[in-house]
């Protein structure tokens, strides 16, 4: 993808990962190696010259212990600080009740 097609958000996403990243104390080479991809991929997808997929932001929130939607949130000061270990059964979707409703459920 090239950095044309990327957009404000790919940028902002990047940061936050980077953010996120660097607090929770991994490296570029732990979060590619984690992904499966180069290094030089990852540090593409940092910096919003790529575009971060919806299974690598899994992987990275379930890396760096946060919800995917800090990935997404604008940064404040107290962002990743004070941020709660989220509740492992949060990633088990198993029991997810929306999926195994029909789209109709709702009479």
């Amino acid at each position: 993808m090239t950095k044309a097609q990327c957009n404000a958000i790919d940028i902002r996403v990047g940061h936050r990962v980077r953010m996120i990243r660097n607090f929770r104390a991994r490296s570029v080479l732990d979060a590619a190696y984690n992904l499966r991809i180069s290094v030089l991929e990852y540090v593409e997808l940092e910096e919003g010259k790529r575009r971060f997929g919806a299974t690598q932001l899994m992987e990275l929130s379930a890396l760096f212990q946060v919800n995917v939607a800090m990935f997404f949130r604008r940064p404040a000061k107290i962002d990743v600080g004070d941020y709660q270990e989220p509740n492992p059964s949060a990633y088990d979707w198993s029991n997810d009740n929306a999926a195994r409703r029909s789209p109709r459920s709702d009479n």
